[in-house]
């Protein structure tokens, strides 16, 4: 099915002019807000919070204190120290701090070798078992990323992140020759 999309995509792009084609790419701002809002977490407890961490790899410190809670818009700090307390998360000492669960530590060391987390966590002994490679864990974190905050640039994904841009785009390139993402216009 991959091979068949791609394959219309190039049968449709030949057969378009050019104004048609530079338009084919182009994604409506409203569209990308509603998707943006849509995609992001909504977090109502410590263990949805925990499952977010699980998606998105990592979610900068100040994400989280601005959290979308619903009813008192604090943010999701309570929520995060409960799992701080439970062992289940830290914060990794990056520029931007970024939280995580404690499952993501390997993949995190692979892309920030030495960053410690504050306080210091252990990784489920399943997650300690693989060995990351520093590319395929870039990838992972780039989609966690991409789950929750729909079409964004490179560029914001690095700043977020506080990954070089020329990883993001690596990752990006990863991702979109299996299909998992497509350039776009906006």
């Amino acid at each position: 099915p991959l091979e068949e999309r791609r394959t219309q995509a190039v049968l449709t792009r030949r057969g378009l002019d050019v104004k048609t084609a530079e338009e084919l790419g182009r994604l409506d701002q409203a569209a990308i807000d509603r998707v943006r809002d849509e995609a992001w977490p909504e977090v109502a407890s410590a263990d949805e919070l925990h499952d977010a961490l699980l998606v998105t790899g990592a979610m900068t410190e100040a994400e989280g204190r601005r959290g979308r809670t619903g009813e008192d818009g604090e943010g999701w700090g309570r929520y995060f120290e409960e799992l701080v307390r439970t062992g289940r998360a830290t914060t990794l000492q990056t520029e931007p701090r970024l939280w995580i669960a404690a499952e993501r530590l390997p993949l995190l060391a692979a892309v920030f070798p030495g960053a410690p987390g504050e306080p210091a966590v252990v990784a489920p002994e399943r997650e300690r078992a693989k060995a990351w490679v520093r590319e395929d864990a870039l990838r992972e974190l780039v989609r966690g990323r991409l789950e929750v905050v729909g079409p964004t640039t490179s560029a914001a994904l690095a700043r977020a992140l506080g990954i070089p841009s020329s990883d993001v785009d690596f990752a990006l390139g990863a991702l979109e020759h299996e299909g998992f993402v497509l350039r776009g216009r906006f």
